[in-house]
């Protein structure tokens, strides 16, 4: 993925399906592994399943969620994580998280939220001002209907 010096990523830790370059910290290089599982979500979705029917295949298939993946590679919040329960535990909510992030569709956005105060650790998110296509308008257009 190219970026110019203006579509930097400046998140702390990479996307599902990604992750960090150790040369570059404003860059994200491509993990094949949870790619493969991201790709295959699409794939699904295109072919008209839900999230929920999606989730259930991931789980029937025991591929880990992405934050049993994240914690086995000690990155994420169960970074320190010894055992996980239920590691296939996918919902329709997490596929739906995967599915609507403008990053999968090639698209960078920063500054979704910010603080009122250095002080405040609540962040308010900012309005959608980006434009990107949903990822069922994508499987709408690519599967000619």
């Amino acid at each position: 993925m190219e970026q110019t010096k203006q579509e930097q990523f400046t998140t702390n830790c990479a996307i599902y399906g990604y992750k960090k370059d150790p040369e570059n910290k404003y860059h994200w290089l491509i993990d094949e592994e949870a790619a493969a599982v991201v790709r295959r979500i699409f794939q699904l979705t295109i072919e008209g399943k839900g999230p929920y029917d999606i989730a259930r295949i991931l789980f029937d298939d025991k591929i880990d969620t992405p934050a049993v993946y994240f914690g086995k590679q000690n990155k994420g919040v169960w970074k320190s994580k010894e055992e996980f329960p239920n590691p296939y535990n996918w919902s329709g909510y997490i596929v739906g998280q995967i599915l609507s992030k403008p990053e999968y569709m090639g698209h960078t956005v920063n500054f979704r939220s910010h603080k009122q105060s250095y002080k405040d650790k609540n962040a308010v998110m900012n309005p959608k001002v980006w434009g990107y296509l949903e990822v069922f308008e994508v499987a709408e257009l690519l599967s000619g209907y």
